[in-house]
């Protein structure tokens, strides 16, 4: 009677045991899928990446969101895109036309804040103090789930000194480098690549016949020195304009740049 007790018994614990893996596996399972069923967050970047530029010069950088899954029923976003106030000042942001596509009949509500706007809560504090950009936009009603990539916003820089300086998404206490929400206010996970700028002293202007104007004829001197180092016979100093002792494609280029100048 012993023996057949213990039998049972170790078949009741047997089952049980068989059960409690059952429940296991599915429990797993189902987190599975639901880990499966969340889109990977988004990416913001700036683009270009690098960028050279010298004193005096503007240049254009472009805000873009990238790999965006319809899933998260983006509703709007907040960037706040910090800068070196030492070599570069703010001089524009428009916003991008990557909502546009997915807006409603009214459309979506922005905010862009820059430059000698206040930095609350400051009253005495400006954007341009603290190096930061505020892009702010948000769809107003009735809208398409937005998806894909595109570009949010284009800010324009004005280089004021030589230097290096990061181009870096971040909101203070915030745990994502940007506030994206969707219509719930439910933030949306995202990630961020930021940019770099480099700023260098300008290269000499290419105005190589000193006639106050680039056109075709420094373009001219510049062909008949392509390719030569100091000593060669036909090397011209002036039309190594980035000073790296020969004359290429590099000379070339910043010949194209100013093509039509006239001299400041």
């Amino acid at each position: 009677m012993d023996e057949i007790r213990k039998s049972i018994l170790g078949t009741i614990l047997t089952l049980i045991i068989c059960m409690a893996m059952i429940v296991i596996g599915l429990h797993a399972q189902i987190a599975s899928v639901k880990a499966d069923t969340v889109p990977p967050p988004p990416t913001l970047m700036v683009v270009p990446g690098e960028v050279e530029a010298y004193p005096g010069e503007t240049f254009d950088v472009n805000i873009t969101i990238n790999d965006l899954a319809a899933d998260w029923e983006l509703a709007g976003y907040e960037i706040h895109l910090h800068y070196g106030t030492e070599l570069l000042n703010v001089i524009n942001v428009i916003i991008g036309p990557f909502f546009d596509g997915f807006a409603g009949p009214d459309g979506t509500f922005n905010v862009t804040k820059y430059g000698e706007d206040y930095y609350p809560p400051y009253s005495d504090k400006t954007y341009d103090d603290f190096g930061v950009v505020l892009v702010t936009c948000a769809f107003i009603d009735g809208r398409t789930p937005p998806e894909g990539t595109g570009t949010l916003a284009t800010i324009t820089f004005n280089v004021t000194e030589i230097g290096n300086s990061d181009l870096e998404f971040e909101i203070l206490g915030w745990p994502y480098p940007a506030k994206l929400s969707d219509s719930e206010t439910n933030p949306i996970p995202c990630t961020a690549v930021s940019g770099h700028v480099t700023v260098s002293i300008a290269p000499p202007f290419p105005d190589l016949n000193d006639d106050g104007i680039v056109d075709i004829f420094d373009g001219v001197l510049i062909a008949i020195a392509y390719g030569t180092k100091p000593g060669d016979p036909k090397w011209n100093p002036r039309a190594d304009l980035n000073s790296d002792n020969i004359v290429d494609i590099f000379d070339l280029i910043i010949w194209g740049r100013h093509y039509g100048e006239t001299r400041p």
